[in-house]
Parts: C-alpha cells; sequence; structure tokens
C-alpha cells in the first residue's frame, strides 16, 4: 500500500477520433502502473457526463474543434492541456477546418499547455510527459 495524491482528469476529443482517446486514457492507466507509487501521484479518469469538477482537462484536437467549448473549460480556471494531431488524412479532412484549427492554436497558445502528436506512439509519450510534469 502506498499514499498519492488523486488528480482527477477530464479527457475529451475535439474533432479527433475515439482511437485517440482510448490511447490517452489507457497510457493515464499504464503511467499509473509504473509511477503513481514512485512519485506519490496517481491520476483518474473521470467518465463523460460525471458532474465531479476536474483537476485538470486533456483535450484532443484532430482537423475540427469546438472553440466554445474550448473557451468554457479554460474559463474555469483549472489547467487544460491540448493535443494536437499533425497527421490529417486528406480523403476525410477539409482544409478550411484545418486552418481555422491552427489559427486557434496561434491564438490560444499562451493560455494553456499545447502539444502535437503525429502517431500513437508519440500521443503516448506526449501523454506521460504531461503527467510527469504535472505537480
Amino acid at each position: 500500500m502506498f499514499e498519492a495524491k488523486v488528480y482527477r482528469i477530464s479527457v475529451s476529443t475535439l474533432g479527433a477520433i475515439l482511437e485517440e482517446n482510448h490511447i490517452v486514457k489507457e497510457t493515464i492507466l499504464a503511467w499509473n502502473n509504473e509511477r503513481a507509487e514512485e512519485t506519490g501521484k496517481l491520476f483518474l479518469t473521470l467518465s463523460d457526463g460525471v458532474s465531479t469538477t476536474p483537476d485538470f482537462y486533456v483535450l484532443i484536437i484532430d482537423s475540427f474543434i469546438d472553440t466554445n467549448k474550448v473557451y468554457k473549460i479554460i474559463a474555469s480556471g483549472m489547467p487544460v492541456v491540448l493535443l494536437f494531431s499533425k497527421y490529417h488524412d486528406p480523403k476525410n479532412s477539409i482544409q478550411t477546418e484545418l486552418n481555422a484549427v491552427e489559427a486557434y492554436r496561434a491564438k490560444i497558445h499562451d493560455r494553456c499547455a499545447c502539444f502535437e502528436y503525429d502517431n500513437k506512439e508519440s500521443l503516448m509519450n506526449t501523454v506521460k510527459v504531461v503527467l510527469n510534469g504535472y505537480k
């Protein structure tokens, strides 16, 4: 048995596919198994629709972004991490939406932590970096 500070995380996709949401949650579970006892930190992902207030948000963004939702989350005062996908399937992407995501990212980067990923491994590594650095 060990003692740990528990942090509640809300993981949401904003235009990203569900696979990325699953990867982030699985990476958090793996991090807990590997590092929770050593660091004294445990990260609990909240289920969708739970009314519990998270300690921080992880928002996964692909080729579309609901800017109103992001602004509302930032206004909550909780830390926000935005994970932007670098890869976009040309068959399923609309250039104007990609441009809007990039413009929004440039506008918001000083209000929250922004990271990029381009495949499953880099997404997992990025999540680990976020968890390792969270205090």
